[in-house]
């Protein structure tokens, strides 16, 4: 996917990112980390004025805060102005546990580029 965000040329109204977990363990945080960065920033670069980003992530150890800074890092590094529109999470048939904090693995945002 990394290949292929990088070639693409177009434009696109709407992208979807749900990637495999790039963070499987918590010593793997920093690559995880470049990875998500990474695949957002492509996936940014590719959106057209007023498009829609929808990125994910499933990695446990990943915090939501995070996760939110790596796609705002990725945005600031392209110059693009994004707008978080909604926090998204697992739904009501995924419930997690309030004292295993790592349970809350599923996150993602809906975001919008800026004119």
């Amino acid at each position: 996917m990394f290949a292929y965000l990088r070639e693409v040329s177009q434009s696109f109204d709407l992208i979807v990112l749900d990637p495999p977990p790039f963070i499987r363990r918590r010593q793997d945080l920093q690559a995880g980390l470049k990875g998500y960065k990474e695949i957002n920033v492509q996936a940014l670069r590719l959106l057209s004025p007023g498009g829609h980003l929808f990125s994910f992530s499933c990695s446990q150890h990943l915090s939501e805060a995070d996760f939110l800074q790596t796609i705002q890092f990725a945005a600031a590094d392209i110059g693009r102005r994004v707008r978080l529109l909604k926090h998204l999470g697992p739904g009501p048939d995924h419930p997690t546990n309030l004292i295993h904090a790592e349970g809350t693995y599923l996150k993602g945002v809906w975001l919008q580029i800026g004119d």
